[in-house]
């Protein structure tokens, strides 16, 4: 915050956005599953887990550094997959210093009133959105069909296709739906 003149609120906006969109690099150690008497303080990837895809800073325990509310583990061995209540989420400090840092930079500017400053609001580059968006226009030049003509699962499917062969990586649904104008 001190780097980037940025309020707490910004930060952990900044934060919540970053992991919703997977543009940041994450681990998480497991505390107890939702539903089973099962416990684990195995560490996990991003790869195993189903991150929700609208975080907000509201949750999150920021004093314990984990989600109120569980998140799903997928296939991990010897564990139970399903929603896993997490003890902490750590994020990479080099994800951070890389992906966040540059987008939340200095912001502050004047309110409307002039009466005090408040933060204004840096749209971030998600550099995998954006290769998204470019596969999207070479895809579909004439603009992506409604939904009920090209269903959101054929959608992400077509575009994790085009994108694998012709720049060697995928995004995630939700990251394809966002290009695609189809979620926020």
């Amino acid at each position: 915050m001190k780097a980037t003149d940025c309020s707490q609120d910004q930060a952990r906006s900044a934060l919540c956005d970053a992991i919703s969109d997977d543009v940041i690099e994450i681990r998480a150690k497991l505390r107890k599953h939702q539903i089973r008497p099962t416990t684990s303080t195995q560490v996990v990837g991003k790869k195993q887990l189903r991150i929700p895809t609208d975080l907000t800073p509201e949750d999150f325990d920021w004093e314990k550094s984990r989600p109120f509310k569980p998140w799903f583990l997928r296939d991990v061995p010897r564990h139970h997959h399903g929603p896993w209540q997490l003890a902490s989420v750590e994020v990479s400090s080099r994800s951070v210093t890389e992906q966040i840092l540059p987008q939340i930079g200095p912001t502050m500017s004047p309110s409307p009133r002039g009466s005090e400053n408040q933060p204004k609001r840096k749209l971030r580059e998600n550099p995998k959105r954006t290769a998204a968006k470019k596969a999207i226009d070479a895809l579909w030049p004439n603009g992506v069909p409604p939904a009920h003509e090209l269903p959101n699962d054929l959608l992400d499917r077509q575009l994790n296709s085009w994108l694998k062969r012709q720049r060697g990586f995928e995004v995630s649904r939700d990251t394809a739906l966002r290009a695609a104008g189809r979620r926020k």
